[in-house]
């Protein structure tokens, strides 16, 4: 049987995931980051008050954080009470920027790496195309493969009858 595009692209997947996750993980901690740094910035007497009367008060689950001239956006967010529903500005220290503005930075390192990766994995499984081959050249891949290597197939990915049907629809 031979090696799918849908097959290595599944095998890609799971082959990539150790970098997602740890994509993920920065991206919570970036999340954290900006969380804290909001709550920081807003006076005690109103966390209260919008603690206890919280559909009072105008919300925000995203904002602009800055520190002089550098703004960062941040999604995704906690709700806080805010001036404007859209980016509220929120004064930050220049730390938490920089700190912010470094985890970006990894995290588009990071989804190139894992898009180029990818892109590799699909790329050799379907230049191997056959199990026999993957589990010679590629055996790391061949892990993720042997669920959907089926013993005693060499059967195309699309049977011939098939294809043929399907041109003869549109003729």
């Amino acid at each position: 049987m031979n090696i799918t595009r849908t097959i290595s692209e599944q095998v890609a997947e799971k082959m990539v995931a150790p970098i997602v996750a740890k994509i993920k993980s920065l991206s919570d901690e970036r999340q954290i980051i900006s969380e804290e740094a909001i709550q920081n910035s807003l006076p005690k007497d109103l966390k209260d008050c919008f603690k206890k009367h919280r559909s009072c008060f105008q919300k925000s689950s995203c904002a602009t954080l800055y520190s002089g001239k550098h703004e960062i956006r941040i999604e995704k967010l906690s709700y806080f009470p805010a001036s404007s529903s859209w980016y509220p500005h929120i004064e930050v220290g220049s730390q938490v920027i920089e700190h912010l503005d470094k985890l970006r930075i990894k995290i588009d390192k990071l989804n190139d790496e894992k898009e180029k990766t990818y892109n590799s994995i699909v790329s050799a499984l379907l230049s191997l195309r056959t199990f026999k081959r993957a589990k010679e050249q590629f055996p790391d891949a061949y892990e993720y493969l042997k669920e959907y290597e089926e013993p005693g197939k060499t059967a195309m990915s699309l049977p011939i009858e098939d294809i043929l049907s399907t041109i003869k629809k549109y003729k």
